[in-house]
């Protein structure tokens, strides 16, 4: 999906459109018309032809009228994964099923980035408030201090809050773009870092979140491919082809063993990669051979959204609880040395 395209047709707009798109195709619409009724109302007739889902819709509806596959048309407005959903739907012939599993999983995966997001935003703004203590103490309290007693005279405690803060106020912008570099250079790797060290990170945040999401959005596509009549080689076949790195060395292990004539669970299980997880993995060894497969797959993936929902709760609600205890640190520790300084100066 190009940047410039999710400006003007982000998610909202998205999911409004496949709903459309979705009752009109069940409706017996022909997709062509569908797409020009779609693409009027989104236009007002021609009057805001400027709209985001007017220019997205009508170039589909163009490229489509060209030849190419709607999926293909759609290719560079959507996300990866929503284009894999969609793209199944048209290989079966059923396009309205597919927006409707591409809803689904959409929403699903999306509560699991709100918990995520919403959880970790208390923990940031908690160091935040660390660092701007920190520097309050070094512009402030640290002058004003040392023209009264040097601070080798100081007590170790506010001599060695005022060090860390001193360091951290001459070195803020390599500390700044540290965190910004490491940031980047984390949510870069999520998707493409492979080998055994990651297999043994994927067991901790954040990259266990992102395996979570990843397993949750792979028994549900996977559920609504087989749902549509695909075998389920050629379903992960189809999923490999426009897999990032890290899905696709998980989805190559597991067809090299199903070529071998395992059943998927035996298959995820041989691979030695825990994904989605252990527990997951036994299940699919359990209910693989059986006739209604996919719709236990749909069953798998729904629990496991809500199950992992509450496995993110916990650990964010621990990681909330390990960011207030170590504030709390800081503020007795700032709060010592400030007595401290005061006890020597005889205030």
């Amino acid at each position: 999906m190009q940047f410039k395209n999710y400006i003007k047709f982000p998610k909202s707009k998205r999911v409004r459109t496949y709903k459309k798109l979705m009752r009109l195709l069940n409706n017996n619409i022909m997709l062509t018309e569908a797409l020009k009724l779609i693409e009027n109302n989104a236009s007002k007739d021609g009057k805001k032809s400027k709209d985001g889902t007017a220019i997205a819709v009508g170039r589909w509806r163009e490229l489509n009228g060209d030849g190419q596959p709607i999926a293909e048309a759609m290719k560079a407005w959507i996300p990866a994964r929503e284009y894999i959903m969609i793209s199944g739907g048209t290989l079966s012939g059923k396009l309205g099923d597919a927006l409707k599993e591409t809803l689904l999983i959409t929403d699903s995966v999306s509560t699991l980035q709100r918990k995520i997001v919403g959880g970790l935003a208390y923990p940031a703004m908690l160091l935040t408030m660390i660092i701007g203590m920190m520097l309050m103490f070094a512009i402030k309290v640290y002058p004003e201090m040392a023209q009264f007693v040097p601070l080798e005279q100081w007590p170790a405690a506010s001599a060695n809050y005022a060090k860390i803060s001193l360091f951290m106020l001459d070195n803020i912008q390599y500390i700044v773009a540290g965190l910004f570099g490491l940031t980047v250079a984390i949510f870069y790797s999520l998707s493409r870092w492979t080998g055994p060290v990651r297999n043994v990170l994927d067991k901790f945040p954040p990259y266990s979140f992102y395996r979570i999401m990843m397993g949750a959005s792979f028994l549900l596509t996977l559920s609504s491919m087989l749902k549509s009549g695909l075998t389920l080689p050629t379903a992960l076949d189809h999923l490999k082809k426009h897999a990032q790195p890290w899905y696709d060395e998980r989805l190559s292990a597991a067809l090299f063993y199903l070529s071998d004539g395992k059943n998927l669970g035996l298959a995820l299980d041989r691979s030695g990669h825990q994904f989605p997880d252990k527990e997951t993995i036994t299940d699919l060894r359990s209910y693989a051979d059986l006739s209604a497969f996919d719709e236990i797959l749909k069953t798998l993936g729904s629990e496991w959204i809500t199950e992992t929902v509450e496995k993110v709760e916990d650990v964010i609600g621990l990681v909330r609880i390990m960011s207030i205890f170590v504030t709390f640190l800081f503020i007795v520790w700032f709060l010592w040395a400030i007595y401290s300084l005061q006890s020597i100066m005889g205030v």
